[in-house]
């Protein structure tokens, strides 16, 4: 009986444990980036990386594609070397630990639009991997570029709708989750009610056995005094 309910209590705390990591909430300001680049020239960019709940190394890698509007990521096949762009930023980011700047360099040789991923991805030694990324905007042409890129032109609510519509069902489509400006975490809650769900079920059937084995050793005891 006691072996039984220790191993209850383990099970509950593992799904309590499963549930903070899936819980993991990082943001990032901005979640898109404009870069309005001339060939040649380099354009730098700032992102805050911030979280109340999660702490440890943070792996980064960038995606693309040469698809305007191309929001589902499992289409991003393309490399920035083999779009004719180089950029920089830091590859992994040890012990960050509630919040922490980093740095995105642009620079482009060839003339057109392209549109990436820089995805952030928690290091962890379980299965659950919660990642969540900002959109590259990046437009290569012949005319001068903006001072500010993120300040290139303004975007009504209208549009603003549309593209937080269109980056929620590509982080759905791609399995990128997270809470990144401008998306939802609809991906993440359904997979806590689902634990919550196992967690609830693994706790009534602990207290259905205790139950049993507590009236099977009074009837034993009615029966034969023992």
């Amino acid at each position: 009986m006691k072996k039984l309910v220790i191993t209850g209590i383990a099970v509950f705390l593992l799904v309590i444990f499963i549930i903070s990591l899936v819980n993991a909430n990082i943001g990032l300001a901005p979640g898109k980036l404009h870069f309005d680049l001339n060939p040649g020239i380099q354009n730098c960019q700032n992102i805050v990386v911030s979280s109340s709940d999660y702490s440890g190394t943070l792996k980064v890698r960038d995606i693309w594609t040469d698809k305007q509007k191309e929001y589902n990521t499992n289409h991003y096949n393309k490399t920035a070397a083999g779009l004719g762009m180089q950029i920089s930023y830091t590859k992994q980011i040890d012990n960050f630990n509630g919040q922490q700047e980093v740095e995105v360099c642009l620079t482009a040789n060839n003339l057109g639009n392209y549109t990436g991923d820089l995805i952030f991805t928690p290091g962890s030694d379980t299965n659950i991997v919660v990642e969540v990324g900002a959109w590259l905007f990046v437009n290569v042409s012949e005319t001068p570029a903006a001072t500010e890129s993120q300040a290139a032109s303004p975007v009504n609510e209208e549009q603003q709708n549309e593209e937080a519509n269109n980056v929620n069902a590509a982080a759905e489509t791609a399995g990128i989750t997270g809470a990144a400006v401008g998306t939802n975490s609809n991906s993440t809650n359904n997979n806590t009610n689902l634990i919550w769900i196992v967690a609830a079920i693994v706790v009534i059937g602990i207290v259905v056995l205790v139950g049993y084995k507590l009236l099977k050793r009074k009837a034993r005891w009615q029966k034969y005094g023992y």
